[in-house]
Formats: structure tokens, C-alpha cells, sequence
């Protein structure tokens, strides 16, 4: 049920890919640990099918009405968060929930992995 992009010859999401993989080659180099979210999956795995998709005119609203409860303090930006903001949220609780170990690495390691919530790992940072 989680939406992925295509990433054949000739898409904007390859060349979006390789600079990412070139970005992590860099920051690996300088001895940083990368690790990999897709918001979408986390948005899914922790509202269901039922969060609006990042393009509705929804999206936005649905995020405001549920990060509090998982990241403290947010309150007083809460209207001012745009859909970028949003998910970028999104990844960084992700990674919270990975440092928790509430959260896993999907795929083949060799190839990169992304990490998402386990399921109902719902949780207040």
C-alpha cells in the first residue's frame, strides 16, 4: 500500500537519486552515519491509508493534527509549517524511532536500505 517512484532512464527521480547517493558517499567519507526515510511510508505505516496524499490540499491540515502528539513543542509553528516541513518531520521522527529501535531498515544492504516504522510504533518524542 506505500506508493514508489519509478526510477527508469530519463526520470527526474533517477538524477534525484544518484546526488543522493553521491551525498551519502560524501558524508560517509566525513564519518557520518546516513540514514535513508521515505515520509511517505512512515505517513503511511502510522495514519493508514486514510492520510491524505502530500499533493491534497488536506495534507498539510492532517500533519497539523497529528505531529504534536509526537513531537513536543510544536505547537506554536504548527500553522506556519509548510508541505516540505512537514515531511521532513516526518523523516526526522522516523529517525527518531529507529534510534529507539521502533523503526527497521527494509531492503538488501548492499543495495541501501530505507528505514520505516514498525508498525504501531506510534510514540511521543
Amino acid at each position: 500500500g506505500i506508493g514508489m517512484f519509478s526510477t527508469g532512464k530519463g526520470t527526474i527521480t533517477r538524477l534525484l537519486i544518484e546526488r543522493g547517493i553521491g551525498l551519502k558517499r560524501r558524508l560517509e567519507g566525513l564519518e557520518y552515519r546516513v540514514i535513508e526515510v521515505y515520509p511517505p511510508a512512515t505517513k503511511f505505516l502510522l495514519f493508514g491509508s486514510e492520510a491524505p496524499s502530500k499533493n491534497s490540499a488536506k495534507f498539510v491540515p492532517f500533519m497539523w493534527s497529528v505531529l504534536p502528539p509526537l513531537i513536543s513543542g510544536l505547537n506554536p509553528w504548527l500553522g506556519a509549517l509548510t508541505k516540505g516541513q512537514c515531511n521532513a518531520l516526518l523523516g526526522a521522527y522516523t529517525i527518531t524511532l529507529f534510534l529507539r529501535e521502533e523503526a527497521e531498515p527494509l531492503g538488501d544492504p548492499s543495495e541501501g536500505q530505507i528505514v520505516v516504522p514498525k508498525p504501531r510504533s506510534i510514540s511521543s518524542l
